[in-house]
């Protein structure tokens, strides 16, 4: 169906057509740029419900063109400004910490080795060393060949993370749930 200054045509070879329910973008454009326009009046050219023509008229602003450039965002942080001081703090501990020990604490395996925090990382547990055992990520079998009940793991950091139970009659983990004294 055609668009003219007049109106589409009302009527196609005899039959009367019924008014749209939705608004094309052309129409849309139309209806903003006639912001004085009577709805009815409106409708009637554009072959629309007069409460679609309402609706662009009313309801939706049309966007402003400015020349004002748009306001950049500030980017969110992937870490806070708190915990990059935190983690900071870590770093240096663990690397003077893994400079101390060059082996498992608990199996003397030299390879792949990590910090493993017996009693949480949260506060200043993070980076206290104290806190800290150095472990082996994997390769050894030590402890699955020690207690062979546990959850068999290969590396002394898996196997303390799978076994809390086992590991902390060991004392290699601690409750990370602080027991309130009566």
């Amino acid at each position: 169906m055609g668009w003219s200054p007049d109106g589409p045509k009302k009527e196609k070879q005899g039959i009367e057509m019924k008014p749209k329910d939705r608004a094309s973008s052309a129409d849309i454009q139309f209806i903003q740029s006639n912001p004085d326009a009577r709805p009815r009046d409106l409708a009637k050219q554009l072959n629309l419900k007069q409460s679609v023509v309402t609706y662009w008229l009313k309801f939706v602003k049309p966007k402003k063109l400015t020349n004002k450039p748009e306001k950049k965002r500030k980017k969110i942080r992937l870490v806070s400004r708190q915990m990059g001081q935190r983690l900071a703090l870590y770093n240096a501990f663990k690397a003077v910490t893994m400079q101390k020990v060059k082996a498992c604490q608990v199996c003397g395996n030299t390879e792949s080795l990590s910090i493993h925090h017996i009693a949480g990382r949260s506060g200043k547990l993070l980076y206290d060393p104290e806190n800290f055992l150095v472990v082996c990520m994997a390769g050894s079998t030590y402890l699955n060949e020690k207690y062979p009940e546990s959850n068999q793991t290969e590396g002394c950091h898996p196997w303390i993370e799978r076994n809390l139970k086992l590991a902390r009659e060991l004392g290699y983990s601690k409750s990370k749930i602080r027991k309130q004294n009566d």
